[in-house]
């Protein structure tokens, strides 16, 4: 088999991809090794409102299966509420939506191979790669192409074939249920809880509906017990009163990539998007919404090259004229988290709903960082009592939002992104 295209992974970034290669003419073949697309799920289904603008096609209401206003923060004896601006987002049947993205592809004129798994591949000299084995409903057939498009996930063969993994990159664990039946304080409110059930990372009961959510707990300390994580986050008083009588439907645990797993996300002929590529926003570590970006800018960041317009060097350079601000900032905190992660302290999990929050900056951090936990008691207790804080906070995050949006709207008309 021979196309112009091959992208691996029939995820979120692989079907973006898979759309904009074959909307630009390009022969497209998308393989994802699952029989269905979309299942299991591994995912908490949030999306953030703020990156909607940023997508390029109009979101089906149908999708948006419940609205978040707020999220609440929790750590010890403090409360925080959020609301308005980056903080409000939206459920979504992660399934259907997997479906919807894989469908549009398909109508594009892209091939979907399931049950096709990527088993090797020929790479020749600087990452040029040229043809691809893959294991097809048990038979092994091998596919040529010009471009590869690496979008298979945390645990990529794509990256493992080309040599380029970093083994110390950090990896996040989560251990996530759907429950029914439970009898949520503030159903359009999710709740981000912080402290020693979930060191480097937090827990979370994300509504779906008025009585379902997904509730879970994640870390990025390699020696927790994911599982005894859980287990002690369910026995918080206000966690296990909104689950008395709920029952679990499914569970939704999974990996995710927290640092970068390799240096670069071009390689020759090969990119790479998705969380193949890391590319998910810290601290909450948000994955879908950047993924489906990103995976549209991987496949027109081919078609260009394909067409000779522009070469794919280009597309780390389209990737930042899109989501650069947010990246920036999103590298810059893995460090502090992992610092915090690895040298605990009586204020860690303070100083990670802080920046989660966002009322303490990378700069707080690193400022209260050796304070202790007084010092940013102090500074959360600050912050509830100025309303002229507050506003100011709101304003700024209101114009954060404005700047991505404008940015990336004129990036896209000038650079055809």
């Amino acid at each position: 088999m021979r196309c112009d295209v091959l992208i691996v992974g029939g995820g979120p970034a692989g079907s973006s991809a898979a759309h904009a290669c074959a909307a630009a003419g390009l022969d497209t073949v998308l393989v994802e090794r699952k029989s269905e697309i979309g299942v299991p799920v591994s995912c908490s289904g949030a999306i953030g409102s703020y990156l909607i603008p940023l997508l390029p096609f109009k979101v089906p209401k149908e999708l948006l299966t419940w609205k978040i206003e707020s999220l609440d923060f929790y750590a010890d004896h403090l409360a925080i509420r959020r609301s308005g601006g980056p903080w409000t987002s939206y459920a979504i049947d992660r399934t259907a939506f997997d479906l919807w993205l894989s469908r549009r592809a398909v109508d594009a004129g892209a091939r979907l191979l399931l049950n096709t798994g990527l088993v090797d591949l020929d790479i020749g000299r600087d990452h040029m790669a040229t043809k691809a084995v893959v294991d097809r409903e048990g038979q092994r057939e091998e596919i040529e192409f010009k471009v590869l498009i690496g979008a298979d996930g945390t645990d990529s063969t794509v990256l493992e074939r080309l040599g380029e993994r970093d083994s110390s990159a950090r990896v996040g664990r989560a251990v996530v249920y759907e429950y029914s039946g439970v009898n949520l304080t503030a159903p359009h409110s999710d709740q981000l809880y912080f402290g020693d059930f979930s060191p480097g990372g937090y827990a979370h009961v994300f509504p779906l509906s008025e009585d379902r959510a997904n509730v879970g707990v994640g870390t990025i300390v390699e020696s927790a017990d994911i599982n005894e994580c859980f287990r002690m986050f369910l026995e918080i008083p206000a966690v296990r009163e909104q689950l008395k009588g709920a029952v679990k439907v499914r569970e939704k645990s999974g990996r995710v990539p927290f640092g970068h797993l390799s240096d670069r996300i071009q390689y020759g002929n090969v990119l790479l998007a998705g969380d193949a590529a890391s590319q998910n926003i810290k601290p909450l570590v948000e994955g879908f919404l950047p993924a489906v970006i990103c995976g549209d800018i991987a496949g027109k960041t081919a078609a260009a090259h394909l067409r000779k317009e522009a070469p794919l060097e280009r597309y780390e350079r389209n990737i930042a004229l899109k989501l650069g601000p947010v990246f920036r900032e999103s590298d810059r905190i893995i460090g502090l988290l992992e610092r915090i992660s690895d040298a605990p302290s009586d204020a860690g999990h303070l100083l990670i709903a802080g920046l989660c929050s966002n009322l303490l900056s990378a700069d707080d951090v690193e400022e209260l960082g050796g304070g202790g936990r007084e010092a940013v008691e102090r500074r959360f207790r600050e912050w509830s009592k100025s309303r002229l804080k507050q506003g100011f906070l709101g304003l700024y995050e209101g114009a954060a939002i404005a700047y991505l949006h404008l940015r990336g709207w004129a990036n896209s008309k000038i650079y055809k992104l």
